[in-house]
């Protein structure tokens, strides 16, 4: 039986969907620079120094550009982002936390869940990140 290219892609595709989401519940520490984890962590780190001009630098270009959205951000999201970053840490002396799953959004885009740390109970929250060079940048941080 032989197999068309298009049914190839098909099937690598779907292999790749799996492998990428089957890590669940895996501790990061110490990430890959140009990997969505190290964006994660960096702005893990940002939050808990308090220093936005920091996170700023793991959000998307796309998302930043105007004054309007960096103060969005400011206002809502890094408010909330830097009370509730400790939530996420399983250690104060090391930035590590974990990735509860990994839902790919076609190649260039990605869905991390972080598990809270503080509340284990609840559902680990969404961080969306978008590929911008080699790395990845946040686009939607529900942390």
């Amino acid at each position: 039986m032989k197999i068309s290219p298009l049914r190839w892609l098909v099937i690598l595709s779907s292999l790749a969907l799996f492998v990428t989401s089957a890590s669940a519940n895996e501790t990061i520490q110490n990430p890959q620079r140009g990997t969505p984890e190290f964006a994660i962590s960096q702005a893990l780190k940002a939050a808990i120094a308090g220093d936005f001009k920091a996170y700023l630098e793991t959000v998307h270009p796309d998302d930043k550009t105007t004054k309007s959205q960096r103060d969005q951000r400011k206002n809502y999201e890094w408010k909330r982002f830097k009370k509730q970053a400790k939530w996420y840490l399983l250690s104060d002396k090391a930035i590590s936390f974990v990735v509860a799953s990994r839902k790919p959004d076609g190649a260039k885009a990605i869905r991390l869940y972080i598990q809270d740390q503080k509340h284990k109970k609840s559902m680990p929250r969404p961080v969306k990140l978008k590929k911008a060079g080699d790395s990845w940048k946040i686009t939607t941080n529900s942390l």
